[in-house]
């Protein structure tokens, strides 16, 4: 085997050091640029890991629960539900007018344009206390002759009204009324 011995052009030495020079820093460079973006890598790893797992478990949830309403609810989980809804209704002392009803005749009588804020009940004895939010005055009054007019609800008082500093024409009342209970 014969050694092989490099002849440089005279004046290429200087050249090919700078070329050598500028080949490092290049790969320096790369490799810095390589650390981090392993760095950044495993980051984004430490955050995705819990995500997944936790994605994960809800969707083993929602299989779970939809495999549960494909059976449909038993005879024992209705009759449970309805001991514990009248339990409810016994605490809040509303004696046979369910929550739901009191919510569906507020919205079949307030307008669109109004917007139920408050509800308090009992408030005061047998009163109930709702804060209404009108757009104007028009929609108000109609809302509290709505109120009247509905046969669940009566003895309707406007006990204050209120006008928002930004908007002169939003109107906000408290109302008071007591609630009828009609049997079904």
């Amino acid at each position: 085997m014969r050694p092989v011995s490099l002849n440089f052009v005279p004046g290429h030495k200087k050249q090919l050091a700078i070329l050598s020079a500028v080949l490092c820093v290049v790969g320096l460079l790369l490799g810095t640029i390589g650390t981090y973006a392993a760095q950044q890598v495993g980051i984004y790893r430490n955050r995705l890991i819990p995500l997944d797992i936790r994605i994960t478990t809800l969707r083993d949830e929602q299989q779970h629960y939809q495999s549960m309403l494909q059976d449909g609810p038993s005879p024992s989980d209705i009759e449970t539900l309805s001991n514990r809804i009248k339990i409810l209704s016994d605490r809040l002392k509303l004696n046979g007018l369910w929550i739901g009803d009191i919510f569906y005749e507020l919205e079949a009588t307030i307008p669109d344009k109004a917007y139920l804020l408050q509800f308090h009940y009992p408030y005061e004895g047998n009163t109930a206390r709702i804060m209404v939010r009108a757009q104007n005055e028009n929609v108000m009054s109609e809302a509290l002759k709505r109120l009247e007019q509905n046969k669940r609800i009566s003895n309707v008082v406007l006990a204050g009204q209120s006008r928002e500093e930004e908007e002169l024409q939003v109107i906000i009342a408290d109302v008071r009324f007591s609630l009828n209970r009609i049997g079904r």
